[in-house]
């Protein structure tokens, strides 16, 4: 009886720990001087760890929760997914990274500021393997974004070419040819479509932005749909899983849902401040970092009908936060357990800590207690 019981208690801490073996798939980064950890649904639950890494100039998630940061002085690192560890530093680059997209084989593309506007890829090492150079003007900053194939999508903000390369080029002296150059610029962000196609945000003035489609056919690149809308300064764009397309202007604060066929509006809504960067999590709401003030960082939860602010956390000193938002795509709880996310109470590996692991566990423990006494 006092095993049995022993057993009820240990359980019982096991299911305390959580009711679901998933992990939180949604956590946030923001990274300025120090890079940190939110939880999904509170910015005031927070861990950190300072990195004398310079000033950060873009940041991305790795497909294994990993977060890959760069800084203004062409530096790229590495720090373990859950703040573990040390940064990881790879080779300097000898420009700065305006963007960075990481690749299904773990591949780093990098866009740079050099070169008149390139892109570098990193091998999951941090090593360069290929710098692709003469992008856009001098010093144009070029921004990232993959298609499903890791091809890459590459766009100079202020020449306003949007380039189309392989997963991996070949000789960086041979000009790419599936370019599409826009009259509308200068081009501050890209994103993709589940099919492939292009969201472009751009500004077009001080007070109007552009957002832009561009249909990808092989290497063909055809623009197609394109709203103007209320807002100047940096256009973030990103997209939803259903192909809605959320858009942030820098300059007025807002932010709005565009329909993902033909761009038109659905809602918006006004943040109160300038927006330094924008990432989306799993559920489809809407993150946003501010210089403004003391430093702002917001999270706005899509309802399917608005956005309504859930959580915000200042005081970080007006700092030049990035932000990003891990989305590893595990969709069912085999791919968790095969990501090594499983949870140690959940005995049946069905992702729910329940009375059915409780069963398996004492019947386990009992077993082999009576084996060990024999």
């Amino acid at each position: 009886m006092k095993r049995i019981f022993y057993s009820i208690l240990l359980v019982a801490f096991c299911l305390s720990l959580s009711v679901s073996a998933a992990p939180n798939l949604n956590d946030i980064f923001a990274s300025g001087n120090e890079i940190r950890s939110f939880a999904k649904d509170d910015l005031n639950n927070m861990t950190s760890i300072s990195a004398n890494y310079g000033n950060v100039t873009a940041m991305a998630v790795g497909n294994d929760g990993s977060i890959i940061v760069a800084n203004d002085t062409g530096a790229i690192a590495r720090l373990d997914k859950g703040l573990k560890g040390q940064l990881t530093w790879g080779q300097n680059i000898g420009g700065v990274a305006t963007s960075l997209a990481v690749q299904s084989n773990g591949n780093i593309v990098a866009g740079v500021a050099k070169n008149k506007g390139s892109f570098v890829i990193l091998n999951s090492s941090l090593q360069i393997i290929y710098t692709q150079p003469n992008l856009g003007d001098e010093y144009d900053a070029v921004h990232i974004a993959l298609l499903s194939d890791d091809r890459i999508v590459a766009a100079a903000e202020m020449n306003g070419r949007i380039w189309l390369a392989p997963a991996m080029p070949g000789d960086p002296n041979d000009p790419l040819t599936s370019h599409y150059y826009s009259d509308a610029k200068p081009v501050t962000s890209v994103a993709v479509q589940s099919d492939d196609t292009i969201i472009v945000g751009s500004q077009g003035n001080a007070s109007n932005g552009w957002t832009w489609k561009i249909a990808v056919d092989g290497d063909t690149l055809t623009r197609g749909a394109v709203q103007k809308f209320f807002g100047g300064g940096n256009i973030f764009v990103d997209v939803l899983g259903n192909d809605d397309i959320v858009v942030a202007s820098g300059s007025t604060g807002v932010v709005y849902l565009r329909d993902g066929s033909d761009l038109s509006g659905k809602y918006s809504v006004v943040t109160g401040n300038t927006i330094a960067d924008m990432a989306l999590n799993n559920q489809g709401d809407v993150i946003i970092s501010s210089n403004d003030g003391y430093g702002t960082l917001k999270l706005y939860e899509n309802t399917g009908s608005s956005f309504t602010l859930a959580s915000s956390k200042d005081g970080f000193l007006k700092e030049n936060m990035k932000v990003a938002a891990w989305l590893p795509g595990l969709s069912t709880c085999e791919d968790i357990w095969k990501a090594g996310f499983g949870n140690i109470a959940d005995a049946s590996r069905d992702c729910v800590v329940d009375i059915a692991d409780f069963g398996i566990f004492a019947f386990q423990w009992l077993t082999f207690e009576e084996m060990s006494f024999e």
